[in-house]
């Protein structure tokens, strides 16, 4: 057997550019025992709390996924499937989708003029299958397309400059997906824009005088994204019987080993699995189970969010009722080292009574970043049993020059806060996905030899309108390499819907980041005016 702790000196003495980072990255460890408290997470599923489908962990099993969140969950589904197949086994560290998909801001927004465009379609038509995943099977998951769309929030004039051009080169190459973003300059006449084409201004969109133009794109929703993924996994423990699917919580692997015949053994605190194939859909923890030699692909970094209570009038009413999600892009001028860059991002929660407006419990303005103000910013960090002070201060008293939530005084006072926690996000180098086989020859194995171990990961902090068609992809590719059989029909819904190249693990690709693209520490220090101006010259090179 050959552990990863244990690969080959002939490996190690001559390693390519896909076998050896330029530098060490952050090997994370295991999830935090005691996470902090996410509000996602206050009312967990009765079925799904310390589940284990059988009370000993299984021996052996054709597939073993591991992670629960909202990428394996879905792979797990379209694992198990319709049709023949195997035994699938799902492995989570601490209780079902108690990672990062449970503790994020809650939004789920395409890309369009940030991303190249066959990413920005893939995107699209993600958002597109989570829409009618919910609508079609009623999930109870709070999926609300939102009424404005997706506003886009600029505090400084030189980033706004650079967004728009950017905007303006799409439109130039791809009208049909420029058409789905719009531009609202400050002072200008009303423009159409969301997903009703409505006449808009900035002040239309609660955007205060700090902002200086926003962009407006068609396709948002706001979610509550544990109970989506809790209703994928009720239904799967359910229906199944546990020799096809296994749930096992509180179980983390520990160690992957490949083993001496085919597939790999999977350890345990409750004891080894042996697997066919494995799925590492582990996101920000990919690391710890992956050869230390591949730790610069996909790196930790801890992000912040807050559920913040909103104002309320004198009859107790709501002082705002928001019609968008928002993304507020600036420089945060109180840093002067390279690392003042805002990125917020705001969806608020629906009001328990729609017909009165009264906030009761809800309406929560769920809001996340500041993560510039954090110690190296997060980058490197997996544990997400604290919330850092300095962030959670910024969190309450930000909003305020940018948006009008009917908060009032001058200046308005802190919002209070009901829940404040941190998620766990996965940087990768290139900031695409790694979705895919792990090549053999980067394990230090022989070229021609199938590696059996697969991933999912690397979402950089825009899982949402990625994830489900990610992890629906990869286990396309599991249930073809083990050649399981899927009822006639069943492969439709993927069909117009490939995952972009540029999301596939490929030694080729990984040469290439390894040579192109500076480490995650570097690149999260550069700031939007380089990720725009580079945006930029692809569009105009017409990529």
């Amino acid at each position: 057997m050959t552990a990863y702790e244990e690969i080959p000196e002939a490996a190690k003495a001559a390693p390519s550019t896909a076998t050896a980072p330029a530098e060490p990255a952050t090997i994370a460890g295991l999830p935090s025992e005691n996470p902090s408290a996410s509000y996602w997470l206050h009312d967990p599923s009765s079925v799904l709390l310390g589940h284990r489908s059988t009370p000993e962990l299984p021996a052996e099993a054709d597939v073993v996924v591991i992670g629960s969140g909202i990428t394996g969950s879905f792979a797990a589904d379209k694992l198990v499937g319709s049709g023949d197949g195997g035994s699938v086994l799902l492995l989570e560290a601490r209780e079902a989708c108690f990672g990062a998909t449970g503790r994020n801001g809650g939004h789920c927004q395409p890309m369009i003029y940030y991303s190249a465009p066959d990413v920005a379609g893939f995107e699209l038509a993600n958002f597109h299958f989570l829409d009618g995943f919910v609508a079609k099977n009623n999930i109870d998951c709070d999926w609300h397309r939102q009424p404005q769309g997706g506003v886009h929030a600029f505090l400084d004039q030189d980033l706004f400059d650079a967004a728009v051009a950017v905007v303006d080169a799409l439109a130039k190459k791809q009208p049909g997906l420029a058409k789905q973003v719009a531009v609202v300059r400050a002072g200008a006449p009303a423009v159409t824009a969301g997903p009703n084409d409505t006449p808009v201004t900035l002040k239309d969109l609660r955007l205060r005088d700090g902002v200086v133009g926003a962009l407006v794109q068609k396709h948002a929703a706001s979610v509550w994204p544990y109970k989506l993924v809790a209703w994928v996994l009720e239904r799967l423990v359910k229906t199944q019987p546990s020799s096809k699917f296994n749930l096992q919580t509180n179980t983390p692997a520990t160690k992957l080993t490949k083993d001496d015949g085919q597939g790999w053994l999977v350890e345990t605190p409750r004891g080894t699995v042996k697997a066919k194939a494995v799925l590492l859909a582990t996101n920000g923890y990919t690391s710890h189970l992956l050869p230390p030699s591949l730790a610069d692909l996909i790196v930790p970094v801890r992000a912040q969010v807050a559920a913040l209570v909103p104002p309320t009038t004198a009859s107790g009413g709501p002082a705002a009722i928001l019609a968008s999600s928002y993304v507020f892009m600036g420089h945060d001028y109180e840093f002067s080292d390279g690392r003042g860059e805002r990125d917020e991002y705001l969806v608020q929660r629906p009001f328990v009574d729609a017909a009165s407006s009264k906030v009761g419990p809800g309406g929560h303005l769920i809001l996340g970043g500041g993560r510039e103000r954090a110690a190296n910013s997060g980058v490197g960090v997996w544990r997400d049993d604290e919330v850092e002070p300095v962030v959670a201060e910024f969190l309450r008293t930000h909003l305020a020059p940018a948006l009008d939530v009917g908060d009032e005084g001058e200046p308005p006072a802190p919002l209070k806060a009901d829940y404040e926690w941190t998620g766990v996000m996965g940087f990768s180098r290139d900031h695409h996905p790694w979705v895919g086989q792990v090549p053999s020859e980067i394990l230090g194995e022989p070229a021609d030899d199938a590696s059996s171990l697969y991933i999912a990961a690397g979402f950089s902090g825009h899982g949402m309108p990625s994830t489900s068609l990610c992890g629906r992809a990869v286990a396309k590719l599991i249930r073809k390499d083990l050649k399981w059989t899927s009822a006639e029909g069943a492969e439709a819904e993927e069909a117009d819907h490939p995952l972009p190249d540029c999301h596939w693990l490929t030694t080729e690709r990984l040469e290439k980041v390894r040579a192109t693209c500076a480490p995650v520490a570097e690149t999260d220090k550069r700031g939007f005016i380089v990720d725009f101006q580079g945006m930029l010259e692809a569009r105009l090179a017409g990529q």
